[in-house]
């Protein structure tokens, strides 16, 4: 049974809302109304995913908490808020939420995003399944492109880009780009 993380300062919408998840099937595991108690709580009991209010007490937001929660945690968030101006949804969007359900929404929804994010969350976390993902996709590139991470470092490397860079990808892994191609500025 999934373990689901409520994070919400309106009491009523949260007992509601605990009501409608064990509904549902999942087990809540914590109520927090604030961030250090969202904290507190997924420190002490792992949830699986989080449903996250953007308007919460203290001194960060919804949408600052869940980014903590998804960096120290690794947790989900599916966002459950009446906000819908659009720079409430531009800066939950960039949280990468699983899900962004405004309320009043329905328990059907609700399902459909928790499902969701928790599948997702769980091939997230599976590095052979996302690994693999990731040399299928960049080896049916037929250009000399290559993924490398924001450092430069080398991870994947299809077949033309192997030919470019004059050595195999288990040469190449791990190594700097500019160690590999011969990149220079003169047209």
């Amino acid at each position: 049974m999934a373990k689901v993380l409520i994070v919400e300062d309106d009491l009523m919408f949260a007992l509601d809302l605990q009501h409608e998840v064990e509904r549902l099937g999942y087990e809540v595991i914590g109520m927090a109304k604030s961030s250090d108690e969202a904290q507190v709580a997924s420190e002490e009991n792992r949830p699986d995913v989080v449903l996250m209010d953007i308007s919460i007490a203290g001194s960060m937001d919804g949408i600052e908490t869940a980014h903590m929660l998804q960096i120290v945690y690794r947790l989900p968030v599916i966002f459950l808020t009446s906000a819908s101006d659009e720079l409430s949804i531009s800066r939950a969007i960039q949280e990468r939420p699983y899900a962004y359900l405004v309320k009043p929404f329905k328990r059907q929804e609700l399902k459909a995003s928790m499902d969701a994010a928790l599948r997702d969350a769980r091939s997230d976390d599976d590095p052979e399944s996302s690994n693999h993902a990731m040399t299928t996709a960049v080896g049916s590139i037929s250009d000399g492109a290559s993924a490398a991470l924001p450092i430069h470092e080398v991870l994947f490397m299809p077949a033309t880009a192997e030919q470019l860079a004059e050595c195999a990808l288990v040469e190449a892994k791990g190594k700097q780009l500019y160690e590999l191609l011969n990149l220079s500025d003169k047209h």
